[in-house]
């Protein structure tokens, strides 16, 4: 059970991460937050935010994969997080890249890590449709399932008579069993 709240926490505490993340250097470049520094002197915070992004993202992975969550949520939405993850590297490298005060080409991997973030904002948005108990629970259309819409009436995946349904050697031990 407790990988299931962590999986949510990290979740949820990633979206407005996520929010914080990309609007701070908006914020920073309308002058909102105050000229008090040089631009990229100011980014410190934009920098470790990713970091933590990064790292939550994760912890994210570890707890739904090693809970056995991936056994009862939808499997495009597996993927589309997977794609996510690594784009989430390829953010971390291209803000890495636009750290350096010397680089050379800023323009242009600036303008690839703006269209990354927004892929990758993209690709999580369609993992919580897909996959997100709390998303399944409010009744929202899950796309992608058997090429319909379908509104589920089935409980949550995460919850315990969706896992016992599903796979029941699962709820008595807490681990999968090989047959």
């Amino acid at each position: 059970m407790i990988d299931v709240v962590i999986t949510s926490a990290s979740g949820w505490l990633m979206m407005v991460l996520l929010i914080a993340l990309i609007a701070y250097p908006f914020l920073l470049r309308a002058g909102l937050l105050g000229p008090v520094q040089p631009f990229l002197a100011r980014m410190g915070l934009h920098y470790w935010m990713g970091y933590t992004l990064g790292g939550a993202a994760l912890v994210h992975l570890w707890f739904s994969m090693s809970g056995g969550a991936a056994l009862v949520v939808n499997a495009v939405g597996l993927y589309l997080a997977t794609i996510a993850m690594l784009l989430i590297g390829a953010q971390l490298w291209l803000g890495r890249k636009l750290s350096r005060p010397q680089f050379a080409q800023r323009r242009q991997v600036r303008r690839w890590h703006f269209w990354v973030m927004v892929g990758l904002v993209a690709f999580i948005l369609a993992h919580v449709v897909l996959d997100s108990a709390f998303m399944a629970s409010t009744g929202v259309p899950i796309f992608l399932q058997r090429g319909t819409t379908v509104v589920s009436p089935t409980p949550p995946p995460f919850s315990l008579q969706a896992r016992s349904a599903r796979f029941p050697e699962m709820v008595e031990t807490g681990r999968r069993v090989s047959a």
